[in-house]
């Protein structure tokens, strides 16, 4: 599900115990506002919620410790925040974790395309000429 909120866009699911969402756009402090204000409405104690920052395009110094500030503020605990994706360092604060994603892992294939090399991920150009027979 997708919502707009100023400069912000959060698409979010929401799965047992866990709000997922991924964020675009900018994030500063209003935009810290609007995420919590977003997630307060989805948040139930003993949830975990998991913020991809992939799509960011520019995370401004002020909005770690208005995040922070703000889901302490309305309850949710620094240990039940998990971020991950290249912006998750500029907005993860104490007590807080960044979940690191191996590059293999990145286009969600299972390691089957050909970026990844897995079992069916042979490039084209590499096949040999008895794999191009058969």
């Amino acid at each position: 599900m997708l919502e707009q909120r100023e400069n912000l866009t959060i698409d979010y699911r929401k799965q047992q115990n866990a709000v997922h969402l991924r964020l675009s756009g900018d994030f500063d402090g209003p935009a810290a506002f609007c995420l919590v204000d977003f997630l307060q409405a989805r948040f139930i104690p003993g949830d975990r919620v998991f913020i991809g920052t992939d799509r960011l395009h520019r995370v401004a110094p002020s909005a770690r410790s208005a995040l922070r500030a703000l889901l302490r503020w309305v309850g949710v605990p620094a240990e039940a925040v998990f971020f991950k994706g290249s912006k998750a360092h500029a907005l993860a604060f104490d007590g807080s974790r960044v979940i690191a994603v191996r590059a293999s892992d990145k286009c969600g294939c299972g390691k089957n395309c050909a970026n990844c090399g897995g079992k069916n991920g042979q490039k084209k150009s590499e096949t040999t000429r008895d794999e191009q027979v058969n």
